[in-house]
């Protein structure tokens, strides 16, 4: 009912913005804005509905008490939209970032608008407006310079003046200067273009002797300055702040917070002069606070309500069957380099690992060293000198992917990156830079229950649909939170348990790891298949004893190990160290009928069809074509007989199967088909 309801919902919204060809966004804060931007849009100016379930969609960065109060936001005539905003109760300065399509964000910028100015105690409710005249921007704001006007209420410091400066490329600034003075305490100011003259809508902020707190009016000529006389109140008896304006079928709307009353209000007016309330009409957001309205298109209203509807679907078209590559966590751990990433590439190719299918070249943790003060990435640049853009294009030389690391979550200058806060921003530059897979763990998630690693992934898997390139999304939840009931929708795979070279607790063997993996990938088969997959983790197939913590396995082992994960459809991933590969690993690896079974078009995961001693299992997959893969796996440490019993398996009396490892058809069998298994071996059979 849900899924029907949304849909109706965005019919509805499609055919109200198609019949006006545009709506409106209104941005907003909530509490002290310390969670940063909100969205909500509307098709009439009057209901308004909340984007991304209400959560912000950009987070404060700047500044030392990063809030994100008062945005107002303008589409310039470059095409972007253009924010400022609060920044600080008090400071000297403004926050400013731009975006095309108010998903993306720029680098977030502190403006020092008043640093010459030692004695200004703030820097309010910032607005922006294009002069289309002189081609620049112009930027406005509240600030209170004690003893600089005469006071005008008992409190000293309550002498707010609007100051402005200008810029045409938001790197230089003008001078800033004296905008609007008329003897008295005013915040709040919002400018407008009505046909030759700008309105200045105002807050009178006085509040002795005579409370004000109200709403007024001002005219000029000029943009810049000439506003004179402020009208009277065009709001009632109730303290109002923070209005903005739009004109909606020839008549304009003023909403404005009322903000003792904790909720919105709006007049309107047909010539500026004449003022109705009609705060009875409004539907707003709970908890909306100072927000400043504009007008969008029908195609940037599609795009938003796509990008933050719930509940959301990755949907990607990729990994139509289960990735296959390399990544560097196992053999490399703290220390991937751009060397090192190079030569792997190299010896992918020359190995013939590529030819097999592999084919992603993924950087785990530890390339970068957190962010610098706007929240950019900074690449660890010892490690990787030419940066991260250089090393992706060298891979995808080779014909290969890349792939690349980060974390739910926040941790600020940690060599290992979270990208909480920053999920639509680390995406755009990890496909700027040319990315192709990303892994998103979960080392510092703030929370760790269900309902918060979906909510958390859901932002990531948005951020990787919109990042303007093709990205698998690799979810590392460490098996956690009741995945299967959230992961399939966001994510082309997902994790069923913890590191496999570190499970479960006390292991001292390798082959703990892949038995460990393999019970917990076999409880929920059904929600795997094309673009989305159960992961049991990075395969340890020629992974060394990770300095004697671990007893490798053996050469049987490691044929067990990868046939059973060819036969679960978990991706490939190799964890070795592509340089320096043994003759028996490779041959493992590069095993194209067991490959062919794990990238088996119809994306079915095999399944334990019978036991018939504990420990000796017989797993069926079904292939395309009506065919079949079947493992007779030993779990137990000594060599057996495994009888596979074709009725008990569902499948016809009479089979021919092929050996999978000696690349040997065995015959035709009827009723069943017997041998003797090594311990900790398989016996890997197409059912032809």
């Amino acid at each position: 009912m849900r899924k029907i309801l949304i849909m109706i919902i965005l019919m509805a919204t499609g055919t109200a913005v198609t019949a006006q060809n545009k709506a409106y966004i209104f941005s907003y804060f909530e509490n002290n804005g310390e969670d940063g931007l909100h969205l909500a849009y509307s098709f009439d100016g009057l209901k308004w509905q909340a984007l991304n379930s209400d959560s912000s969609v950009l987070k404060p960065m700047v500044a030392k008490d990063k809030l994100m109060r008062d945005p107002c936001i303008i589409k310039g005539a470059d095409g972007l939209f253009h924010m400022v905003w609060t920044v600080s109760w008090k400071d000297k300065g403004i926050g400013y970032a731009s975006s095309p399509d108010l998903i993306h964000w720029s680098p977030q910028q502190f403006v020092p608008v008043m640093v010459k100015e030692p004695a200004a105690l703030n820097c309010w409710a910032p607005e922006i407006i294009y002069n289309a005249e002189d081609k620049n921007y112009m930027i406005y704001w509240a600030t209170t310079i004690p003893g600089r006007f005469p006071k005008t209420d008992e409190e000293g410091e309550k002498n707010h003046r609007i100051y402005y400066v200008t810029t045409r490329d938001f790197k230089t600034y003008s001078e800033t200067k004296l905008l609007y003075n008329e003897g008295f305490n005013v915040i709040d100011a919002t400018i407008q273009k009505a046909g030759s003259r700008y309105v200045m809508f105002l807050k009178n902020e006085t509040k002795k002797p005579v409370t004000e707190k109200n709403i007024r009016v001002a005219f000029s000529d000029h943009l810049t300055g000439g506003y004179g006389t402020a009208s009277v109140p065009i709001t009632g008896n109730y303290w109002a702040e923070g209005p903005t304006a739009i004109q909606i079928d020839g008549k304009w709307i003023v909403y404005f917070d009322k903000y003792t009353d904790h909720h919105y209000g709006a007049v309107q007016s047909a010539d500026l002069k004449t003022w109705a309330d009609i705060s009875d009409q409004l539907e707003m957001p709970k908890g909306i606070r100072h927000g400043t309205v504009l007008t969008i298109t029908q195609q940037e209203l599609s795009q938003l309500t796509a990008y933050y509807h719930t509940p959301f679907t990755l949907n990607n078209n990729l990994a139509l069957t289960p990735q296959m590559g390399w990544n560097s966590w196992n053999a490399i751990k703290k220390e991937p380099t751009e060397t090192v990433i190079k030569q792997v590439a190299d010896a992918m190719v020359s190995s013939g690992l590529k030819a097999a299918g592999y084919n992603y070249v993924n950087i785990d943790d530890f390339w970068c060293t957190g962010r610098d003060a706007q929240g950019n990435i900074m690449v660890d640049t010892t490690k990787f000198p030419h940066g991260m853009k250089v090393v992706a294009d060298y891979i995808h030389s080779k014909g290969l992917k890349a792939g690349i690391y980060t974390n739910i979550g926040t941790k600020p200058n940690y060599a290992t990156l979270a990208s909480g806060g920053f999920y639509a921003q680390d995406m755009k530059t990890f496909a700027d830079w040319g990315f192709d897979y990303v892994k998103v763990d979960v080392n510092f998630a703030a929370v760790r229950t269900e309902e918060a690693y979906k909510k958390e992934f859901t932002e990531v898997s948005r951020a990787v649909k919109y990042a303007g390139r093709p990205i698998l999304l690799s979810i590392c939840n460490q098996g956690g939170r009741n995945y299967w009931n959230w992961a399939p929708a966001l994510g082309n795979s997902w994790r069923v348990g913890g590191d496999i070279d570190h499970s479960p607790k006390g292991a001292k063997n390798q082959w703990d790891g892949v038995i460990y993996e393999l019970d917990l990938s076999a409880q929920h088969p059904e929600i795997a298949g094309p673009s989305h997959w159960n992961d049991a983790d990075m395969m340890l197939v020629g992974v060394g004893d990770d300095g004697g913590r671990l007893k490798v396995m053996s050469v049987e082992e490691q044929k067990a190990h990868f046939s059973m994960w060819c036969i679960i459809a978990s991706p490939l991933i190799m964890g070795n160290d592509l340089r320096h590969l043994s003759a028996e690993t490779l041959a493992i690896l590069t095993n194209k009928e067991a490959i062919a079974v794990n990238q088996d078009a119809l994306g079915v995961q095999g399944t334990v069809v019978t036991e018939p001693q504990p420990g000796l299992q017989v797993w069926v997959k079904l292939l395309k074509g009506h065919k079949y893969a079947v493992a007779l796996f030993n779990r137990t440490e000594s060599s057996a007989s495994i009888t596979f019993d074709f009725k008990k398996a569902g499948l016809p009396l009479t089979l021919k199967l092929k050996d999978v490892w000696r690349h040997q058809s065995l015959g035709k069998f009827t009723g069943t088909f017997s041998k003797v298994v090594p311990a900790h071996g398989v016996q890997m059979l197409i059912v032809q």
